[in-house]
């Protein structure tokens, strides 16, 4: 009897994987899909579907919550300017009776700092207007009226 080349025992073992692939592939455990593909079947491409953040945007409950959040931040903002401004007045007036004081045209050191405190609060005042307009602004574009 004849033996077989090493080549021909590997061409028979390499077309019995094929086969026991292709059988394997063939008998799928999961039910048929619709389209009958089964396991074979790309899933769906990423992104489709329903918007998950749908419900957030027309759910009147997360409307209110902005409006209540943007209105204990204005509040906040109101008061800390205020009490900016009350600060600016109180020491604007104690720079104009200490210049008032002070016949020399020359402002002293303690003159100096109180013109820098006041204008670091005239600064702070206007970038807390600023962010007021911001906030604002952000909630007009939310579709949230405050």
């Amino acid at each position: 009897m004849k033996r077989l080349h090493p080549f021909g025992w590997f061409a028979l073992v390499l077309l019995g994987c094929c086969m026991a692939c292709d059988i394997a592939c063939g008998q799928s455990l999961e039910p048929a899909d619709s389209t009958g593909q089964g396991m074979r079947a790309l899933p769906p491409k990423p992104g489709g579907g329903p918007d998950p953040y749908a419900q957030f945007r027309t759910d009147p409950l997360s409307r209110r919550a902005l409006r209540e959040q943007a209105r204990l931040t204005a509040q906040l903002r109101q008061k800390q300017v205020l009490e900016a401004t009350a600060l600016l007045l109180k020491i604007t007036r104690d720079l104009r009776a200490e210049m008032a004081a002070n016949a020399d045209g020359m402002p002293t050191s303690s003159e100096t700092e109180r013109l820098q405190q006041i204008q670091k609060l005239a600064h702070l005042i206007q970038e807390r207007e600023k962010s007021e307009d911001e906030v604002a602004e952000n909630l007009a574009k939310a579709g949230v009226s405050p």
